[in-house]
């Protein structure tokens, strides 16, 4: 017998989408963690479900590799609205969706061919109130929490270390031990973990290392982003209980990790060093545009590449000038490199 799937990916996120209806067997942990397995199975980082709701126009379901559910997933959620469109079940291009996470928006991008391009989903508003991380901490929101770390003080935004583990990396320096964050602060850039530990052996590394895995922190990546005119730095780790494929993860970190940077830089505290040109204070597509005035494009071909007109991007490039305080292209970029613009991974070099 045929078991029809739906396959997507979303930043290089895959997913298989399946009608239980349509199946011969359930869906349990054993036979999600068979069909998501890379080399036995139809591989995939995890299997949406489309079940029936009273709540929403559907209902989803999102389970992990492993077979445990998951609440929401952005790009799930994109490649269930494409399958719903592609296979008929919808023809609208607003519609909602009952998610174990809550009740999500979706809104279809349909092109002059009647195909979805592009959806937009409303994933709800961000907690970090440490009950729902989880976290033991009496604070009310778990945002620049300090820890001491290499001789100073630095703020911490946890979505789902454990508290216990982050207490014991201040208590007992591993700030000072850590492999994988001495490589970054000696180089900016992004450190798949197992890599590093391969060449660690000293006592105190390996201790370390046996140490995180005790919390299930076996493999990760850690992508790091300097702001020398700010005088700041941030780094950010995902970590996970197994071996990550590297090869198709760091692009896809590095990309969140410089927007991450941004929106760290935005939210941090006022004791930090005066920033009146810094490149925290332009938008997203902002620095997309100066990304592209860097490497030698007019404001034609940029409205070509992004898909608005050459106005939007005058518009936009006003705007630069504004807040960096210059007068000509080559004056914004100069003084954005010079306060740290981030590359945009996925643009070309200038040739």
């Amino acid at each position: 017998m045929k078991h029809w799937f739906f396959r997507g990916h979303g930043l290089g996120n895959d997913y298989l989408v399946m009608d239980p209806k349509d199946l011969t067997f359930k869906l349990t942990p054993k036979t999600i963690t068979a069909i998501c397995d890379r080399n036995w199975g139809l591989g995939s980082d995890g299997i949406l479900a489309l079940v029936p709701s009273k709540k929403a126009d559907f209902g989803l379901r999102i389970f992990n590799p492993d077979g445990s559910e998951a609440e929401k997933s952005g790009n799930g959620l994109r490649i269930f609205a494409r399958y719903l469109h592609a296979t008929g079940k919808t023809k609208k291009k607003h519609f909602t969706v009952d998610t174990k996470g809550g009740l999500v928006t979706i809104d279809l991008h349909v092109d002059r061919y009647g195909d979805a391009a592009a959806a937009t989903v409303e994933m709800g508003i961000a907690t970090f109130k440490p009950s729902a991380l989880p976290c033991s901490l009496d604070v009310p929101e778990l945002i620049q929490q300090p820890i001491e770390a290499a001789g100073g003080f630095g703020n911490v935004v946890n979505a789902s270390y454990p508290d216990e583990w982050l207490y014991l990396y201040w208590k007992n320096g591993f700030a000072d031990v850590d492999p994988v964050f001495k490589s970054a602060l000696a180089s900016a850039g992004t450190q798949h973990w197992q890599e590093i530990y391969q060449s660690m052996s000293s006592e105190k590394e390996q201790e370390f290392i046996a140490t995180a895995r005790q919390f299930g922190l076996c493999d990760g990546i850690t992508t790091g982003s300097v702001d020398q005119a700010c005088g700041v730095a941030t780094f950010c780790s995902f970590a996970s209980e197994q071996s990550l494929d590297a090869k198709r993860l760091v692009p896809l970190v590095e990309y969140l990790g410089y927007y991450i940077h941004m929106a760290l830089l935005r939210t941090a505290p006022k004791s930090m060093p005066a920033t009146d040109r810094c490149v925290k204070g332009l938008s997203s597509r902002e620095v997309t545009i100066l990304n592209w005035m860097k490497n030698g494009k007019t404001n034609w071909e940029i409205g070509k590449i992004l898909g608005v007109s050459e106005r939007t991007i005058r518009f936009h490039i006003e705007s630069i000038f504004s807040k960096l305080e210059v007068t000509s292209r080559s004056q914004a970029v100069a003084t954005a490199i010079e306060h740290g613009l981030p590359a945009l991974h996925g643009l070309p070099s200038a040739v």
